[in-house]
């Protein structure tokens, strides 16, 4: 069966891999058991009286620490990691994120650790 993604599998299946391996509190990411992760999930809070809305790609659950975790399939090679971060404003998204987390979770206010997994290059950056 072709599909149009046939040319690109052995690619797809590598940044799959990279992601999979990538180590959180200590453990590959294929590792976290499943009631511990919350995928593709939407939140909304209030913030200076205007709405702020977003989807975390994926939250980890651990005992003493929540993950935020955002996949970003662009990279420029010609810029570095942070000039990528201040370019693009991940690390106000960052932010914000970590704000999301602390309004549903205030008792985790210290604990929330944001990570951006940029694809294209394989760079794992934490906030």
């Amino acid at each position: 069966l072709l599909t149009p993604f046939a040319p690109y599998k052995e690619y797809i299946l590598k940044k799959v891999r990279y992601v999979l391996d990538i180590l959180i509190e200590g453990k590959p990411l294929k590792e976290v058991h499943p009631f511990c992760r919350i995928t593709e999930s939407p939140f909304s809070f209030y913030r200076e009286n205007q709405r702020v809305e977003g989807v975390f790609d994926l939250l980890l659950f651990f005992e003493n620490k929540i993950h935020i975790i955002d996949y970003k399939l662009t990279h420029p090679r010609s810029l570095s990691t942070k000039e990528l971060m201040e370019a693009f404003h991940y690390d106000e998204q960052g932010k914000l994120y970590k704000e999301a987390i602390q309004n549903i979770f205030p008792s985790m206010k210290d604990r929330i650790e944001m990570h951006f997994i940029f694809l294209r290059n394989e760079v794992h950056y934490v906030l």
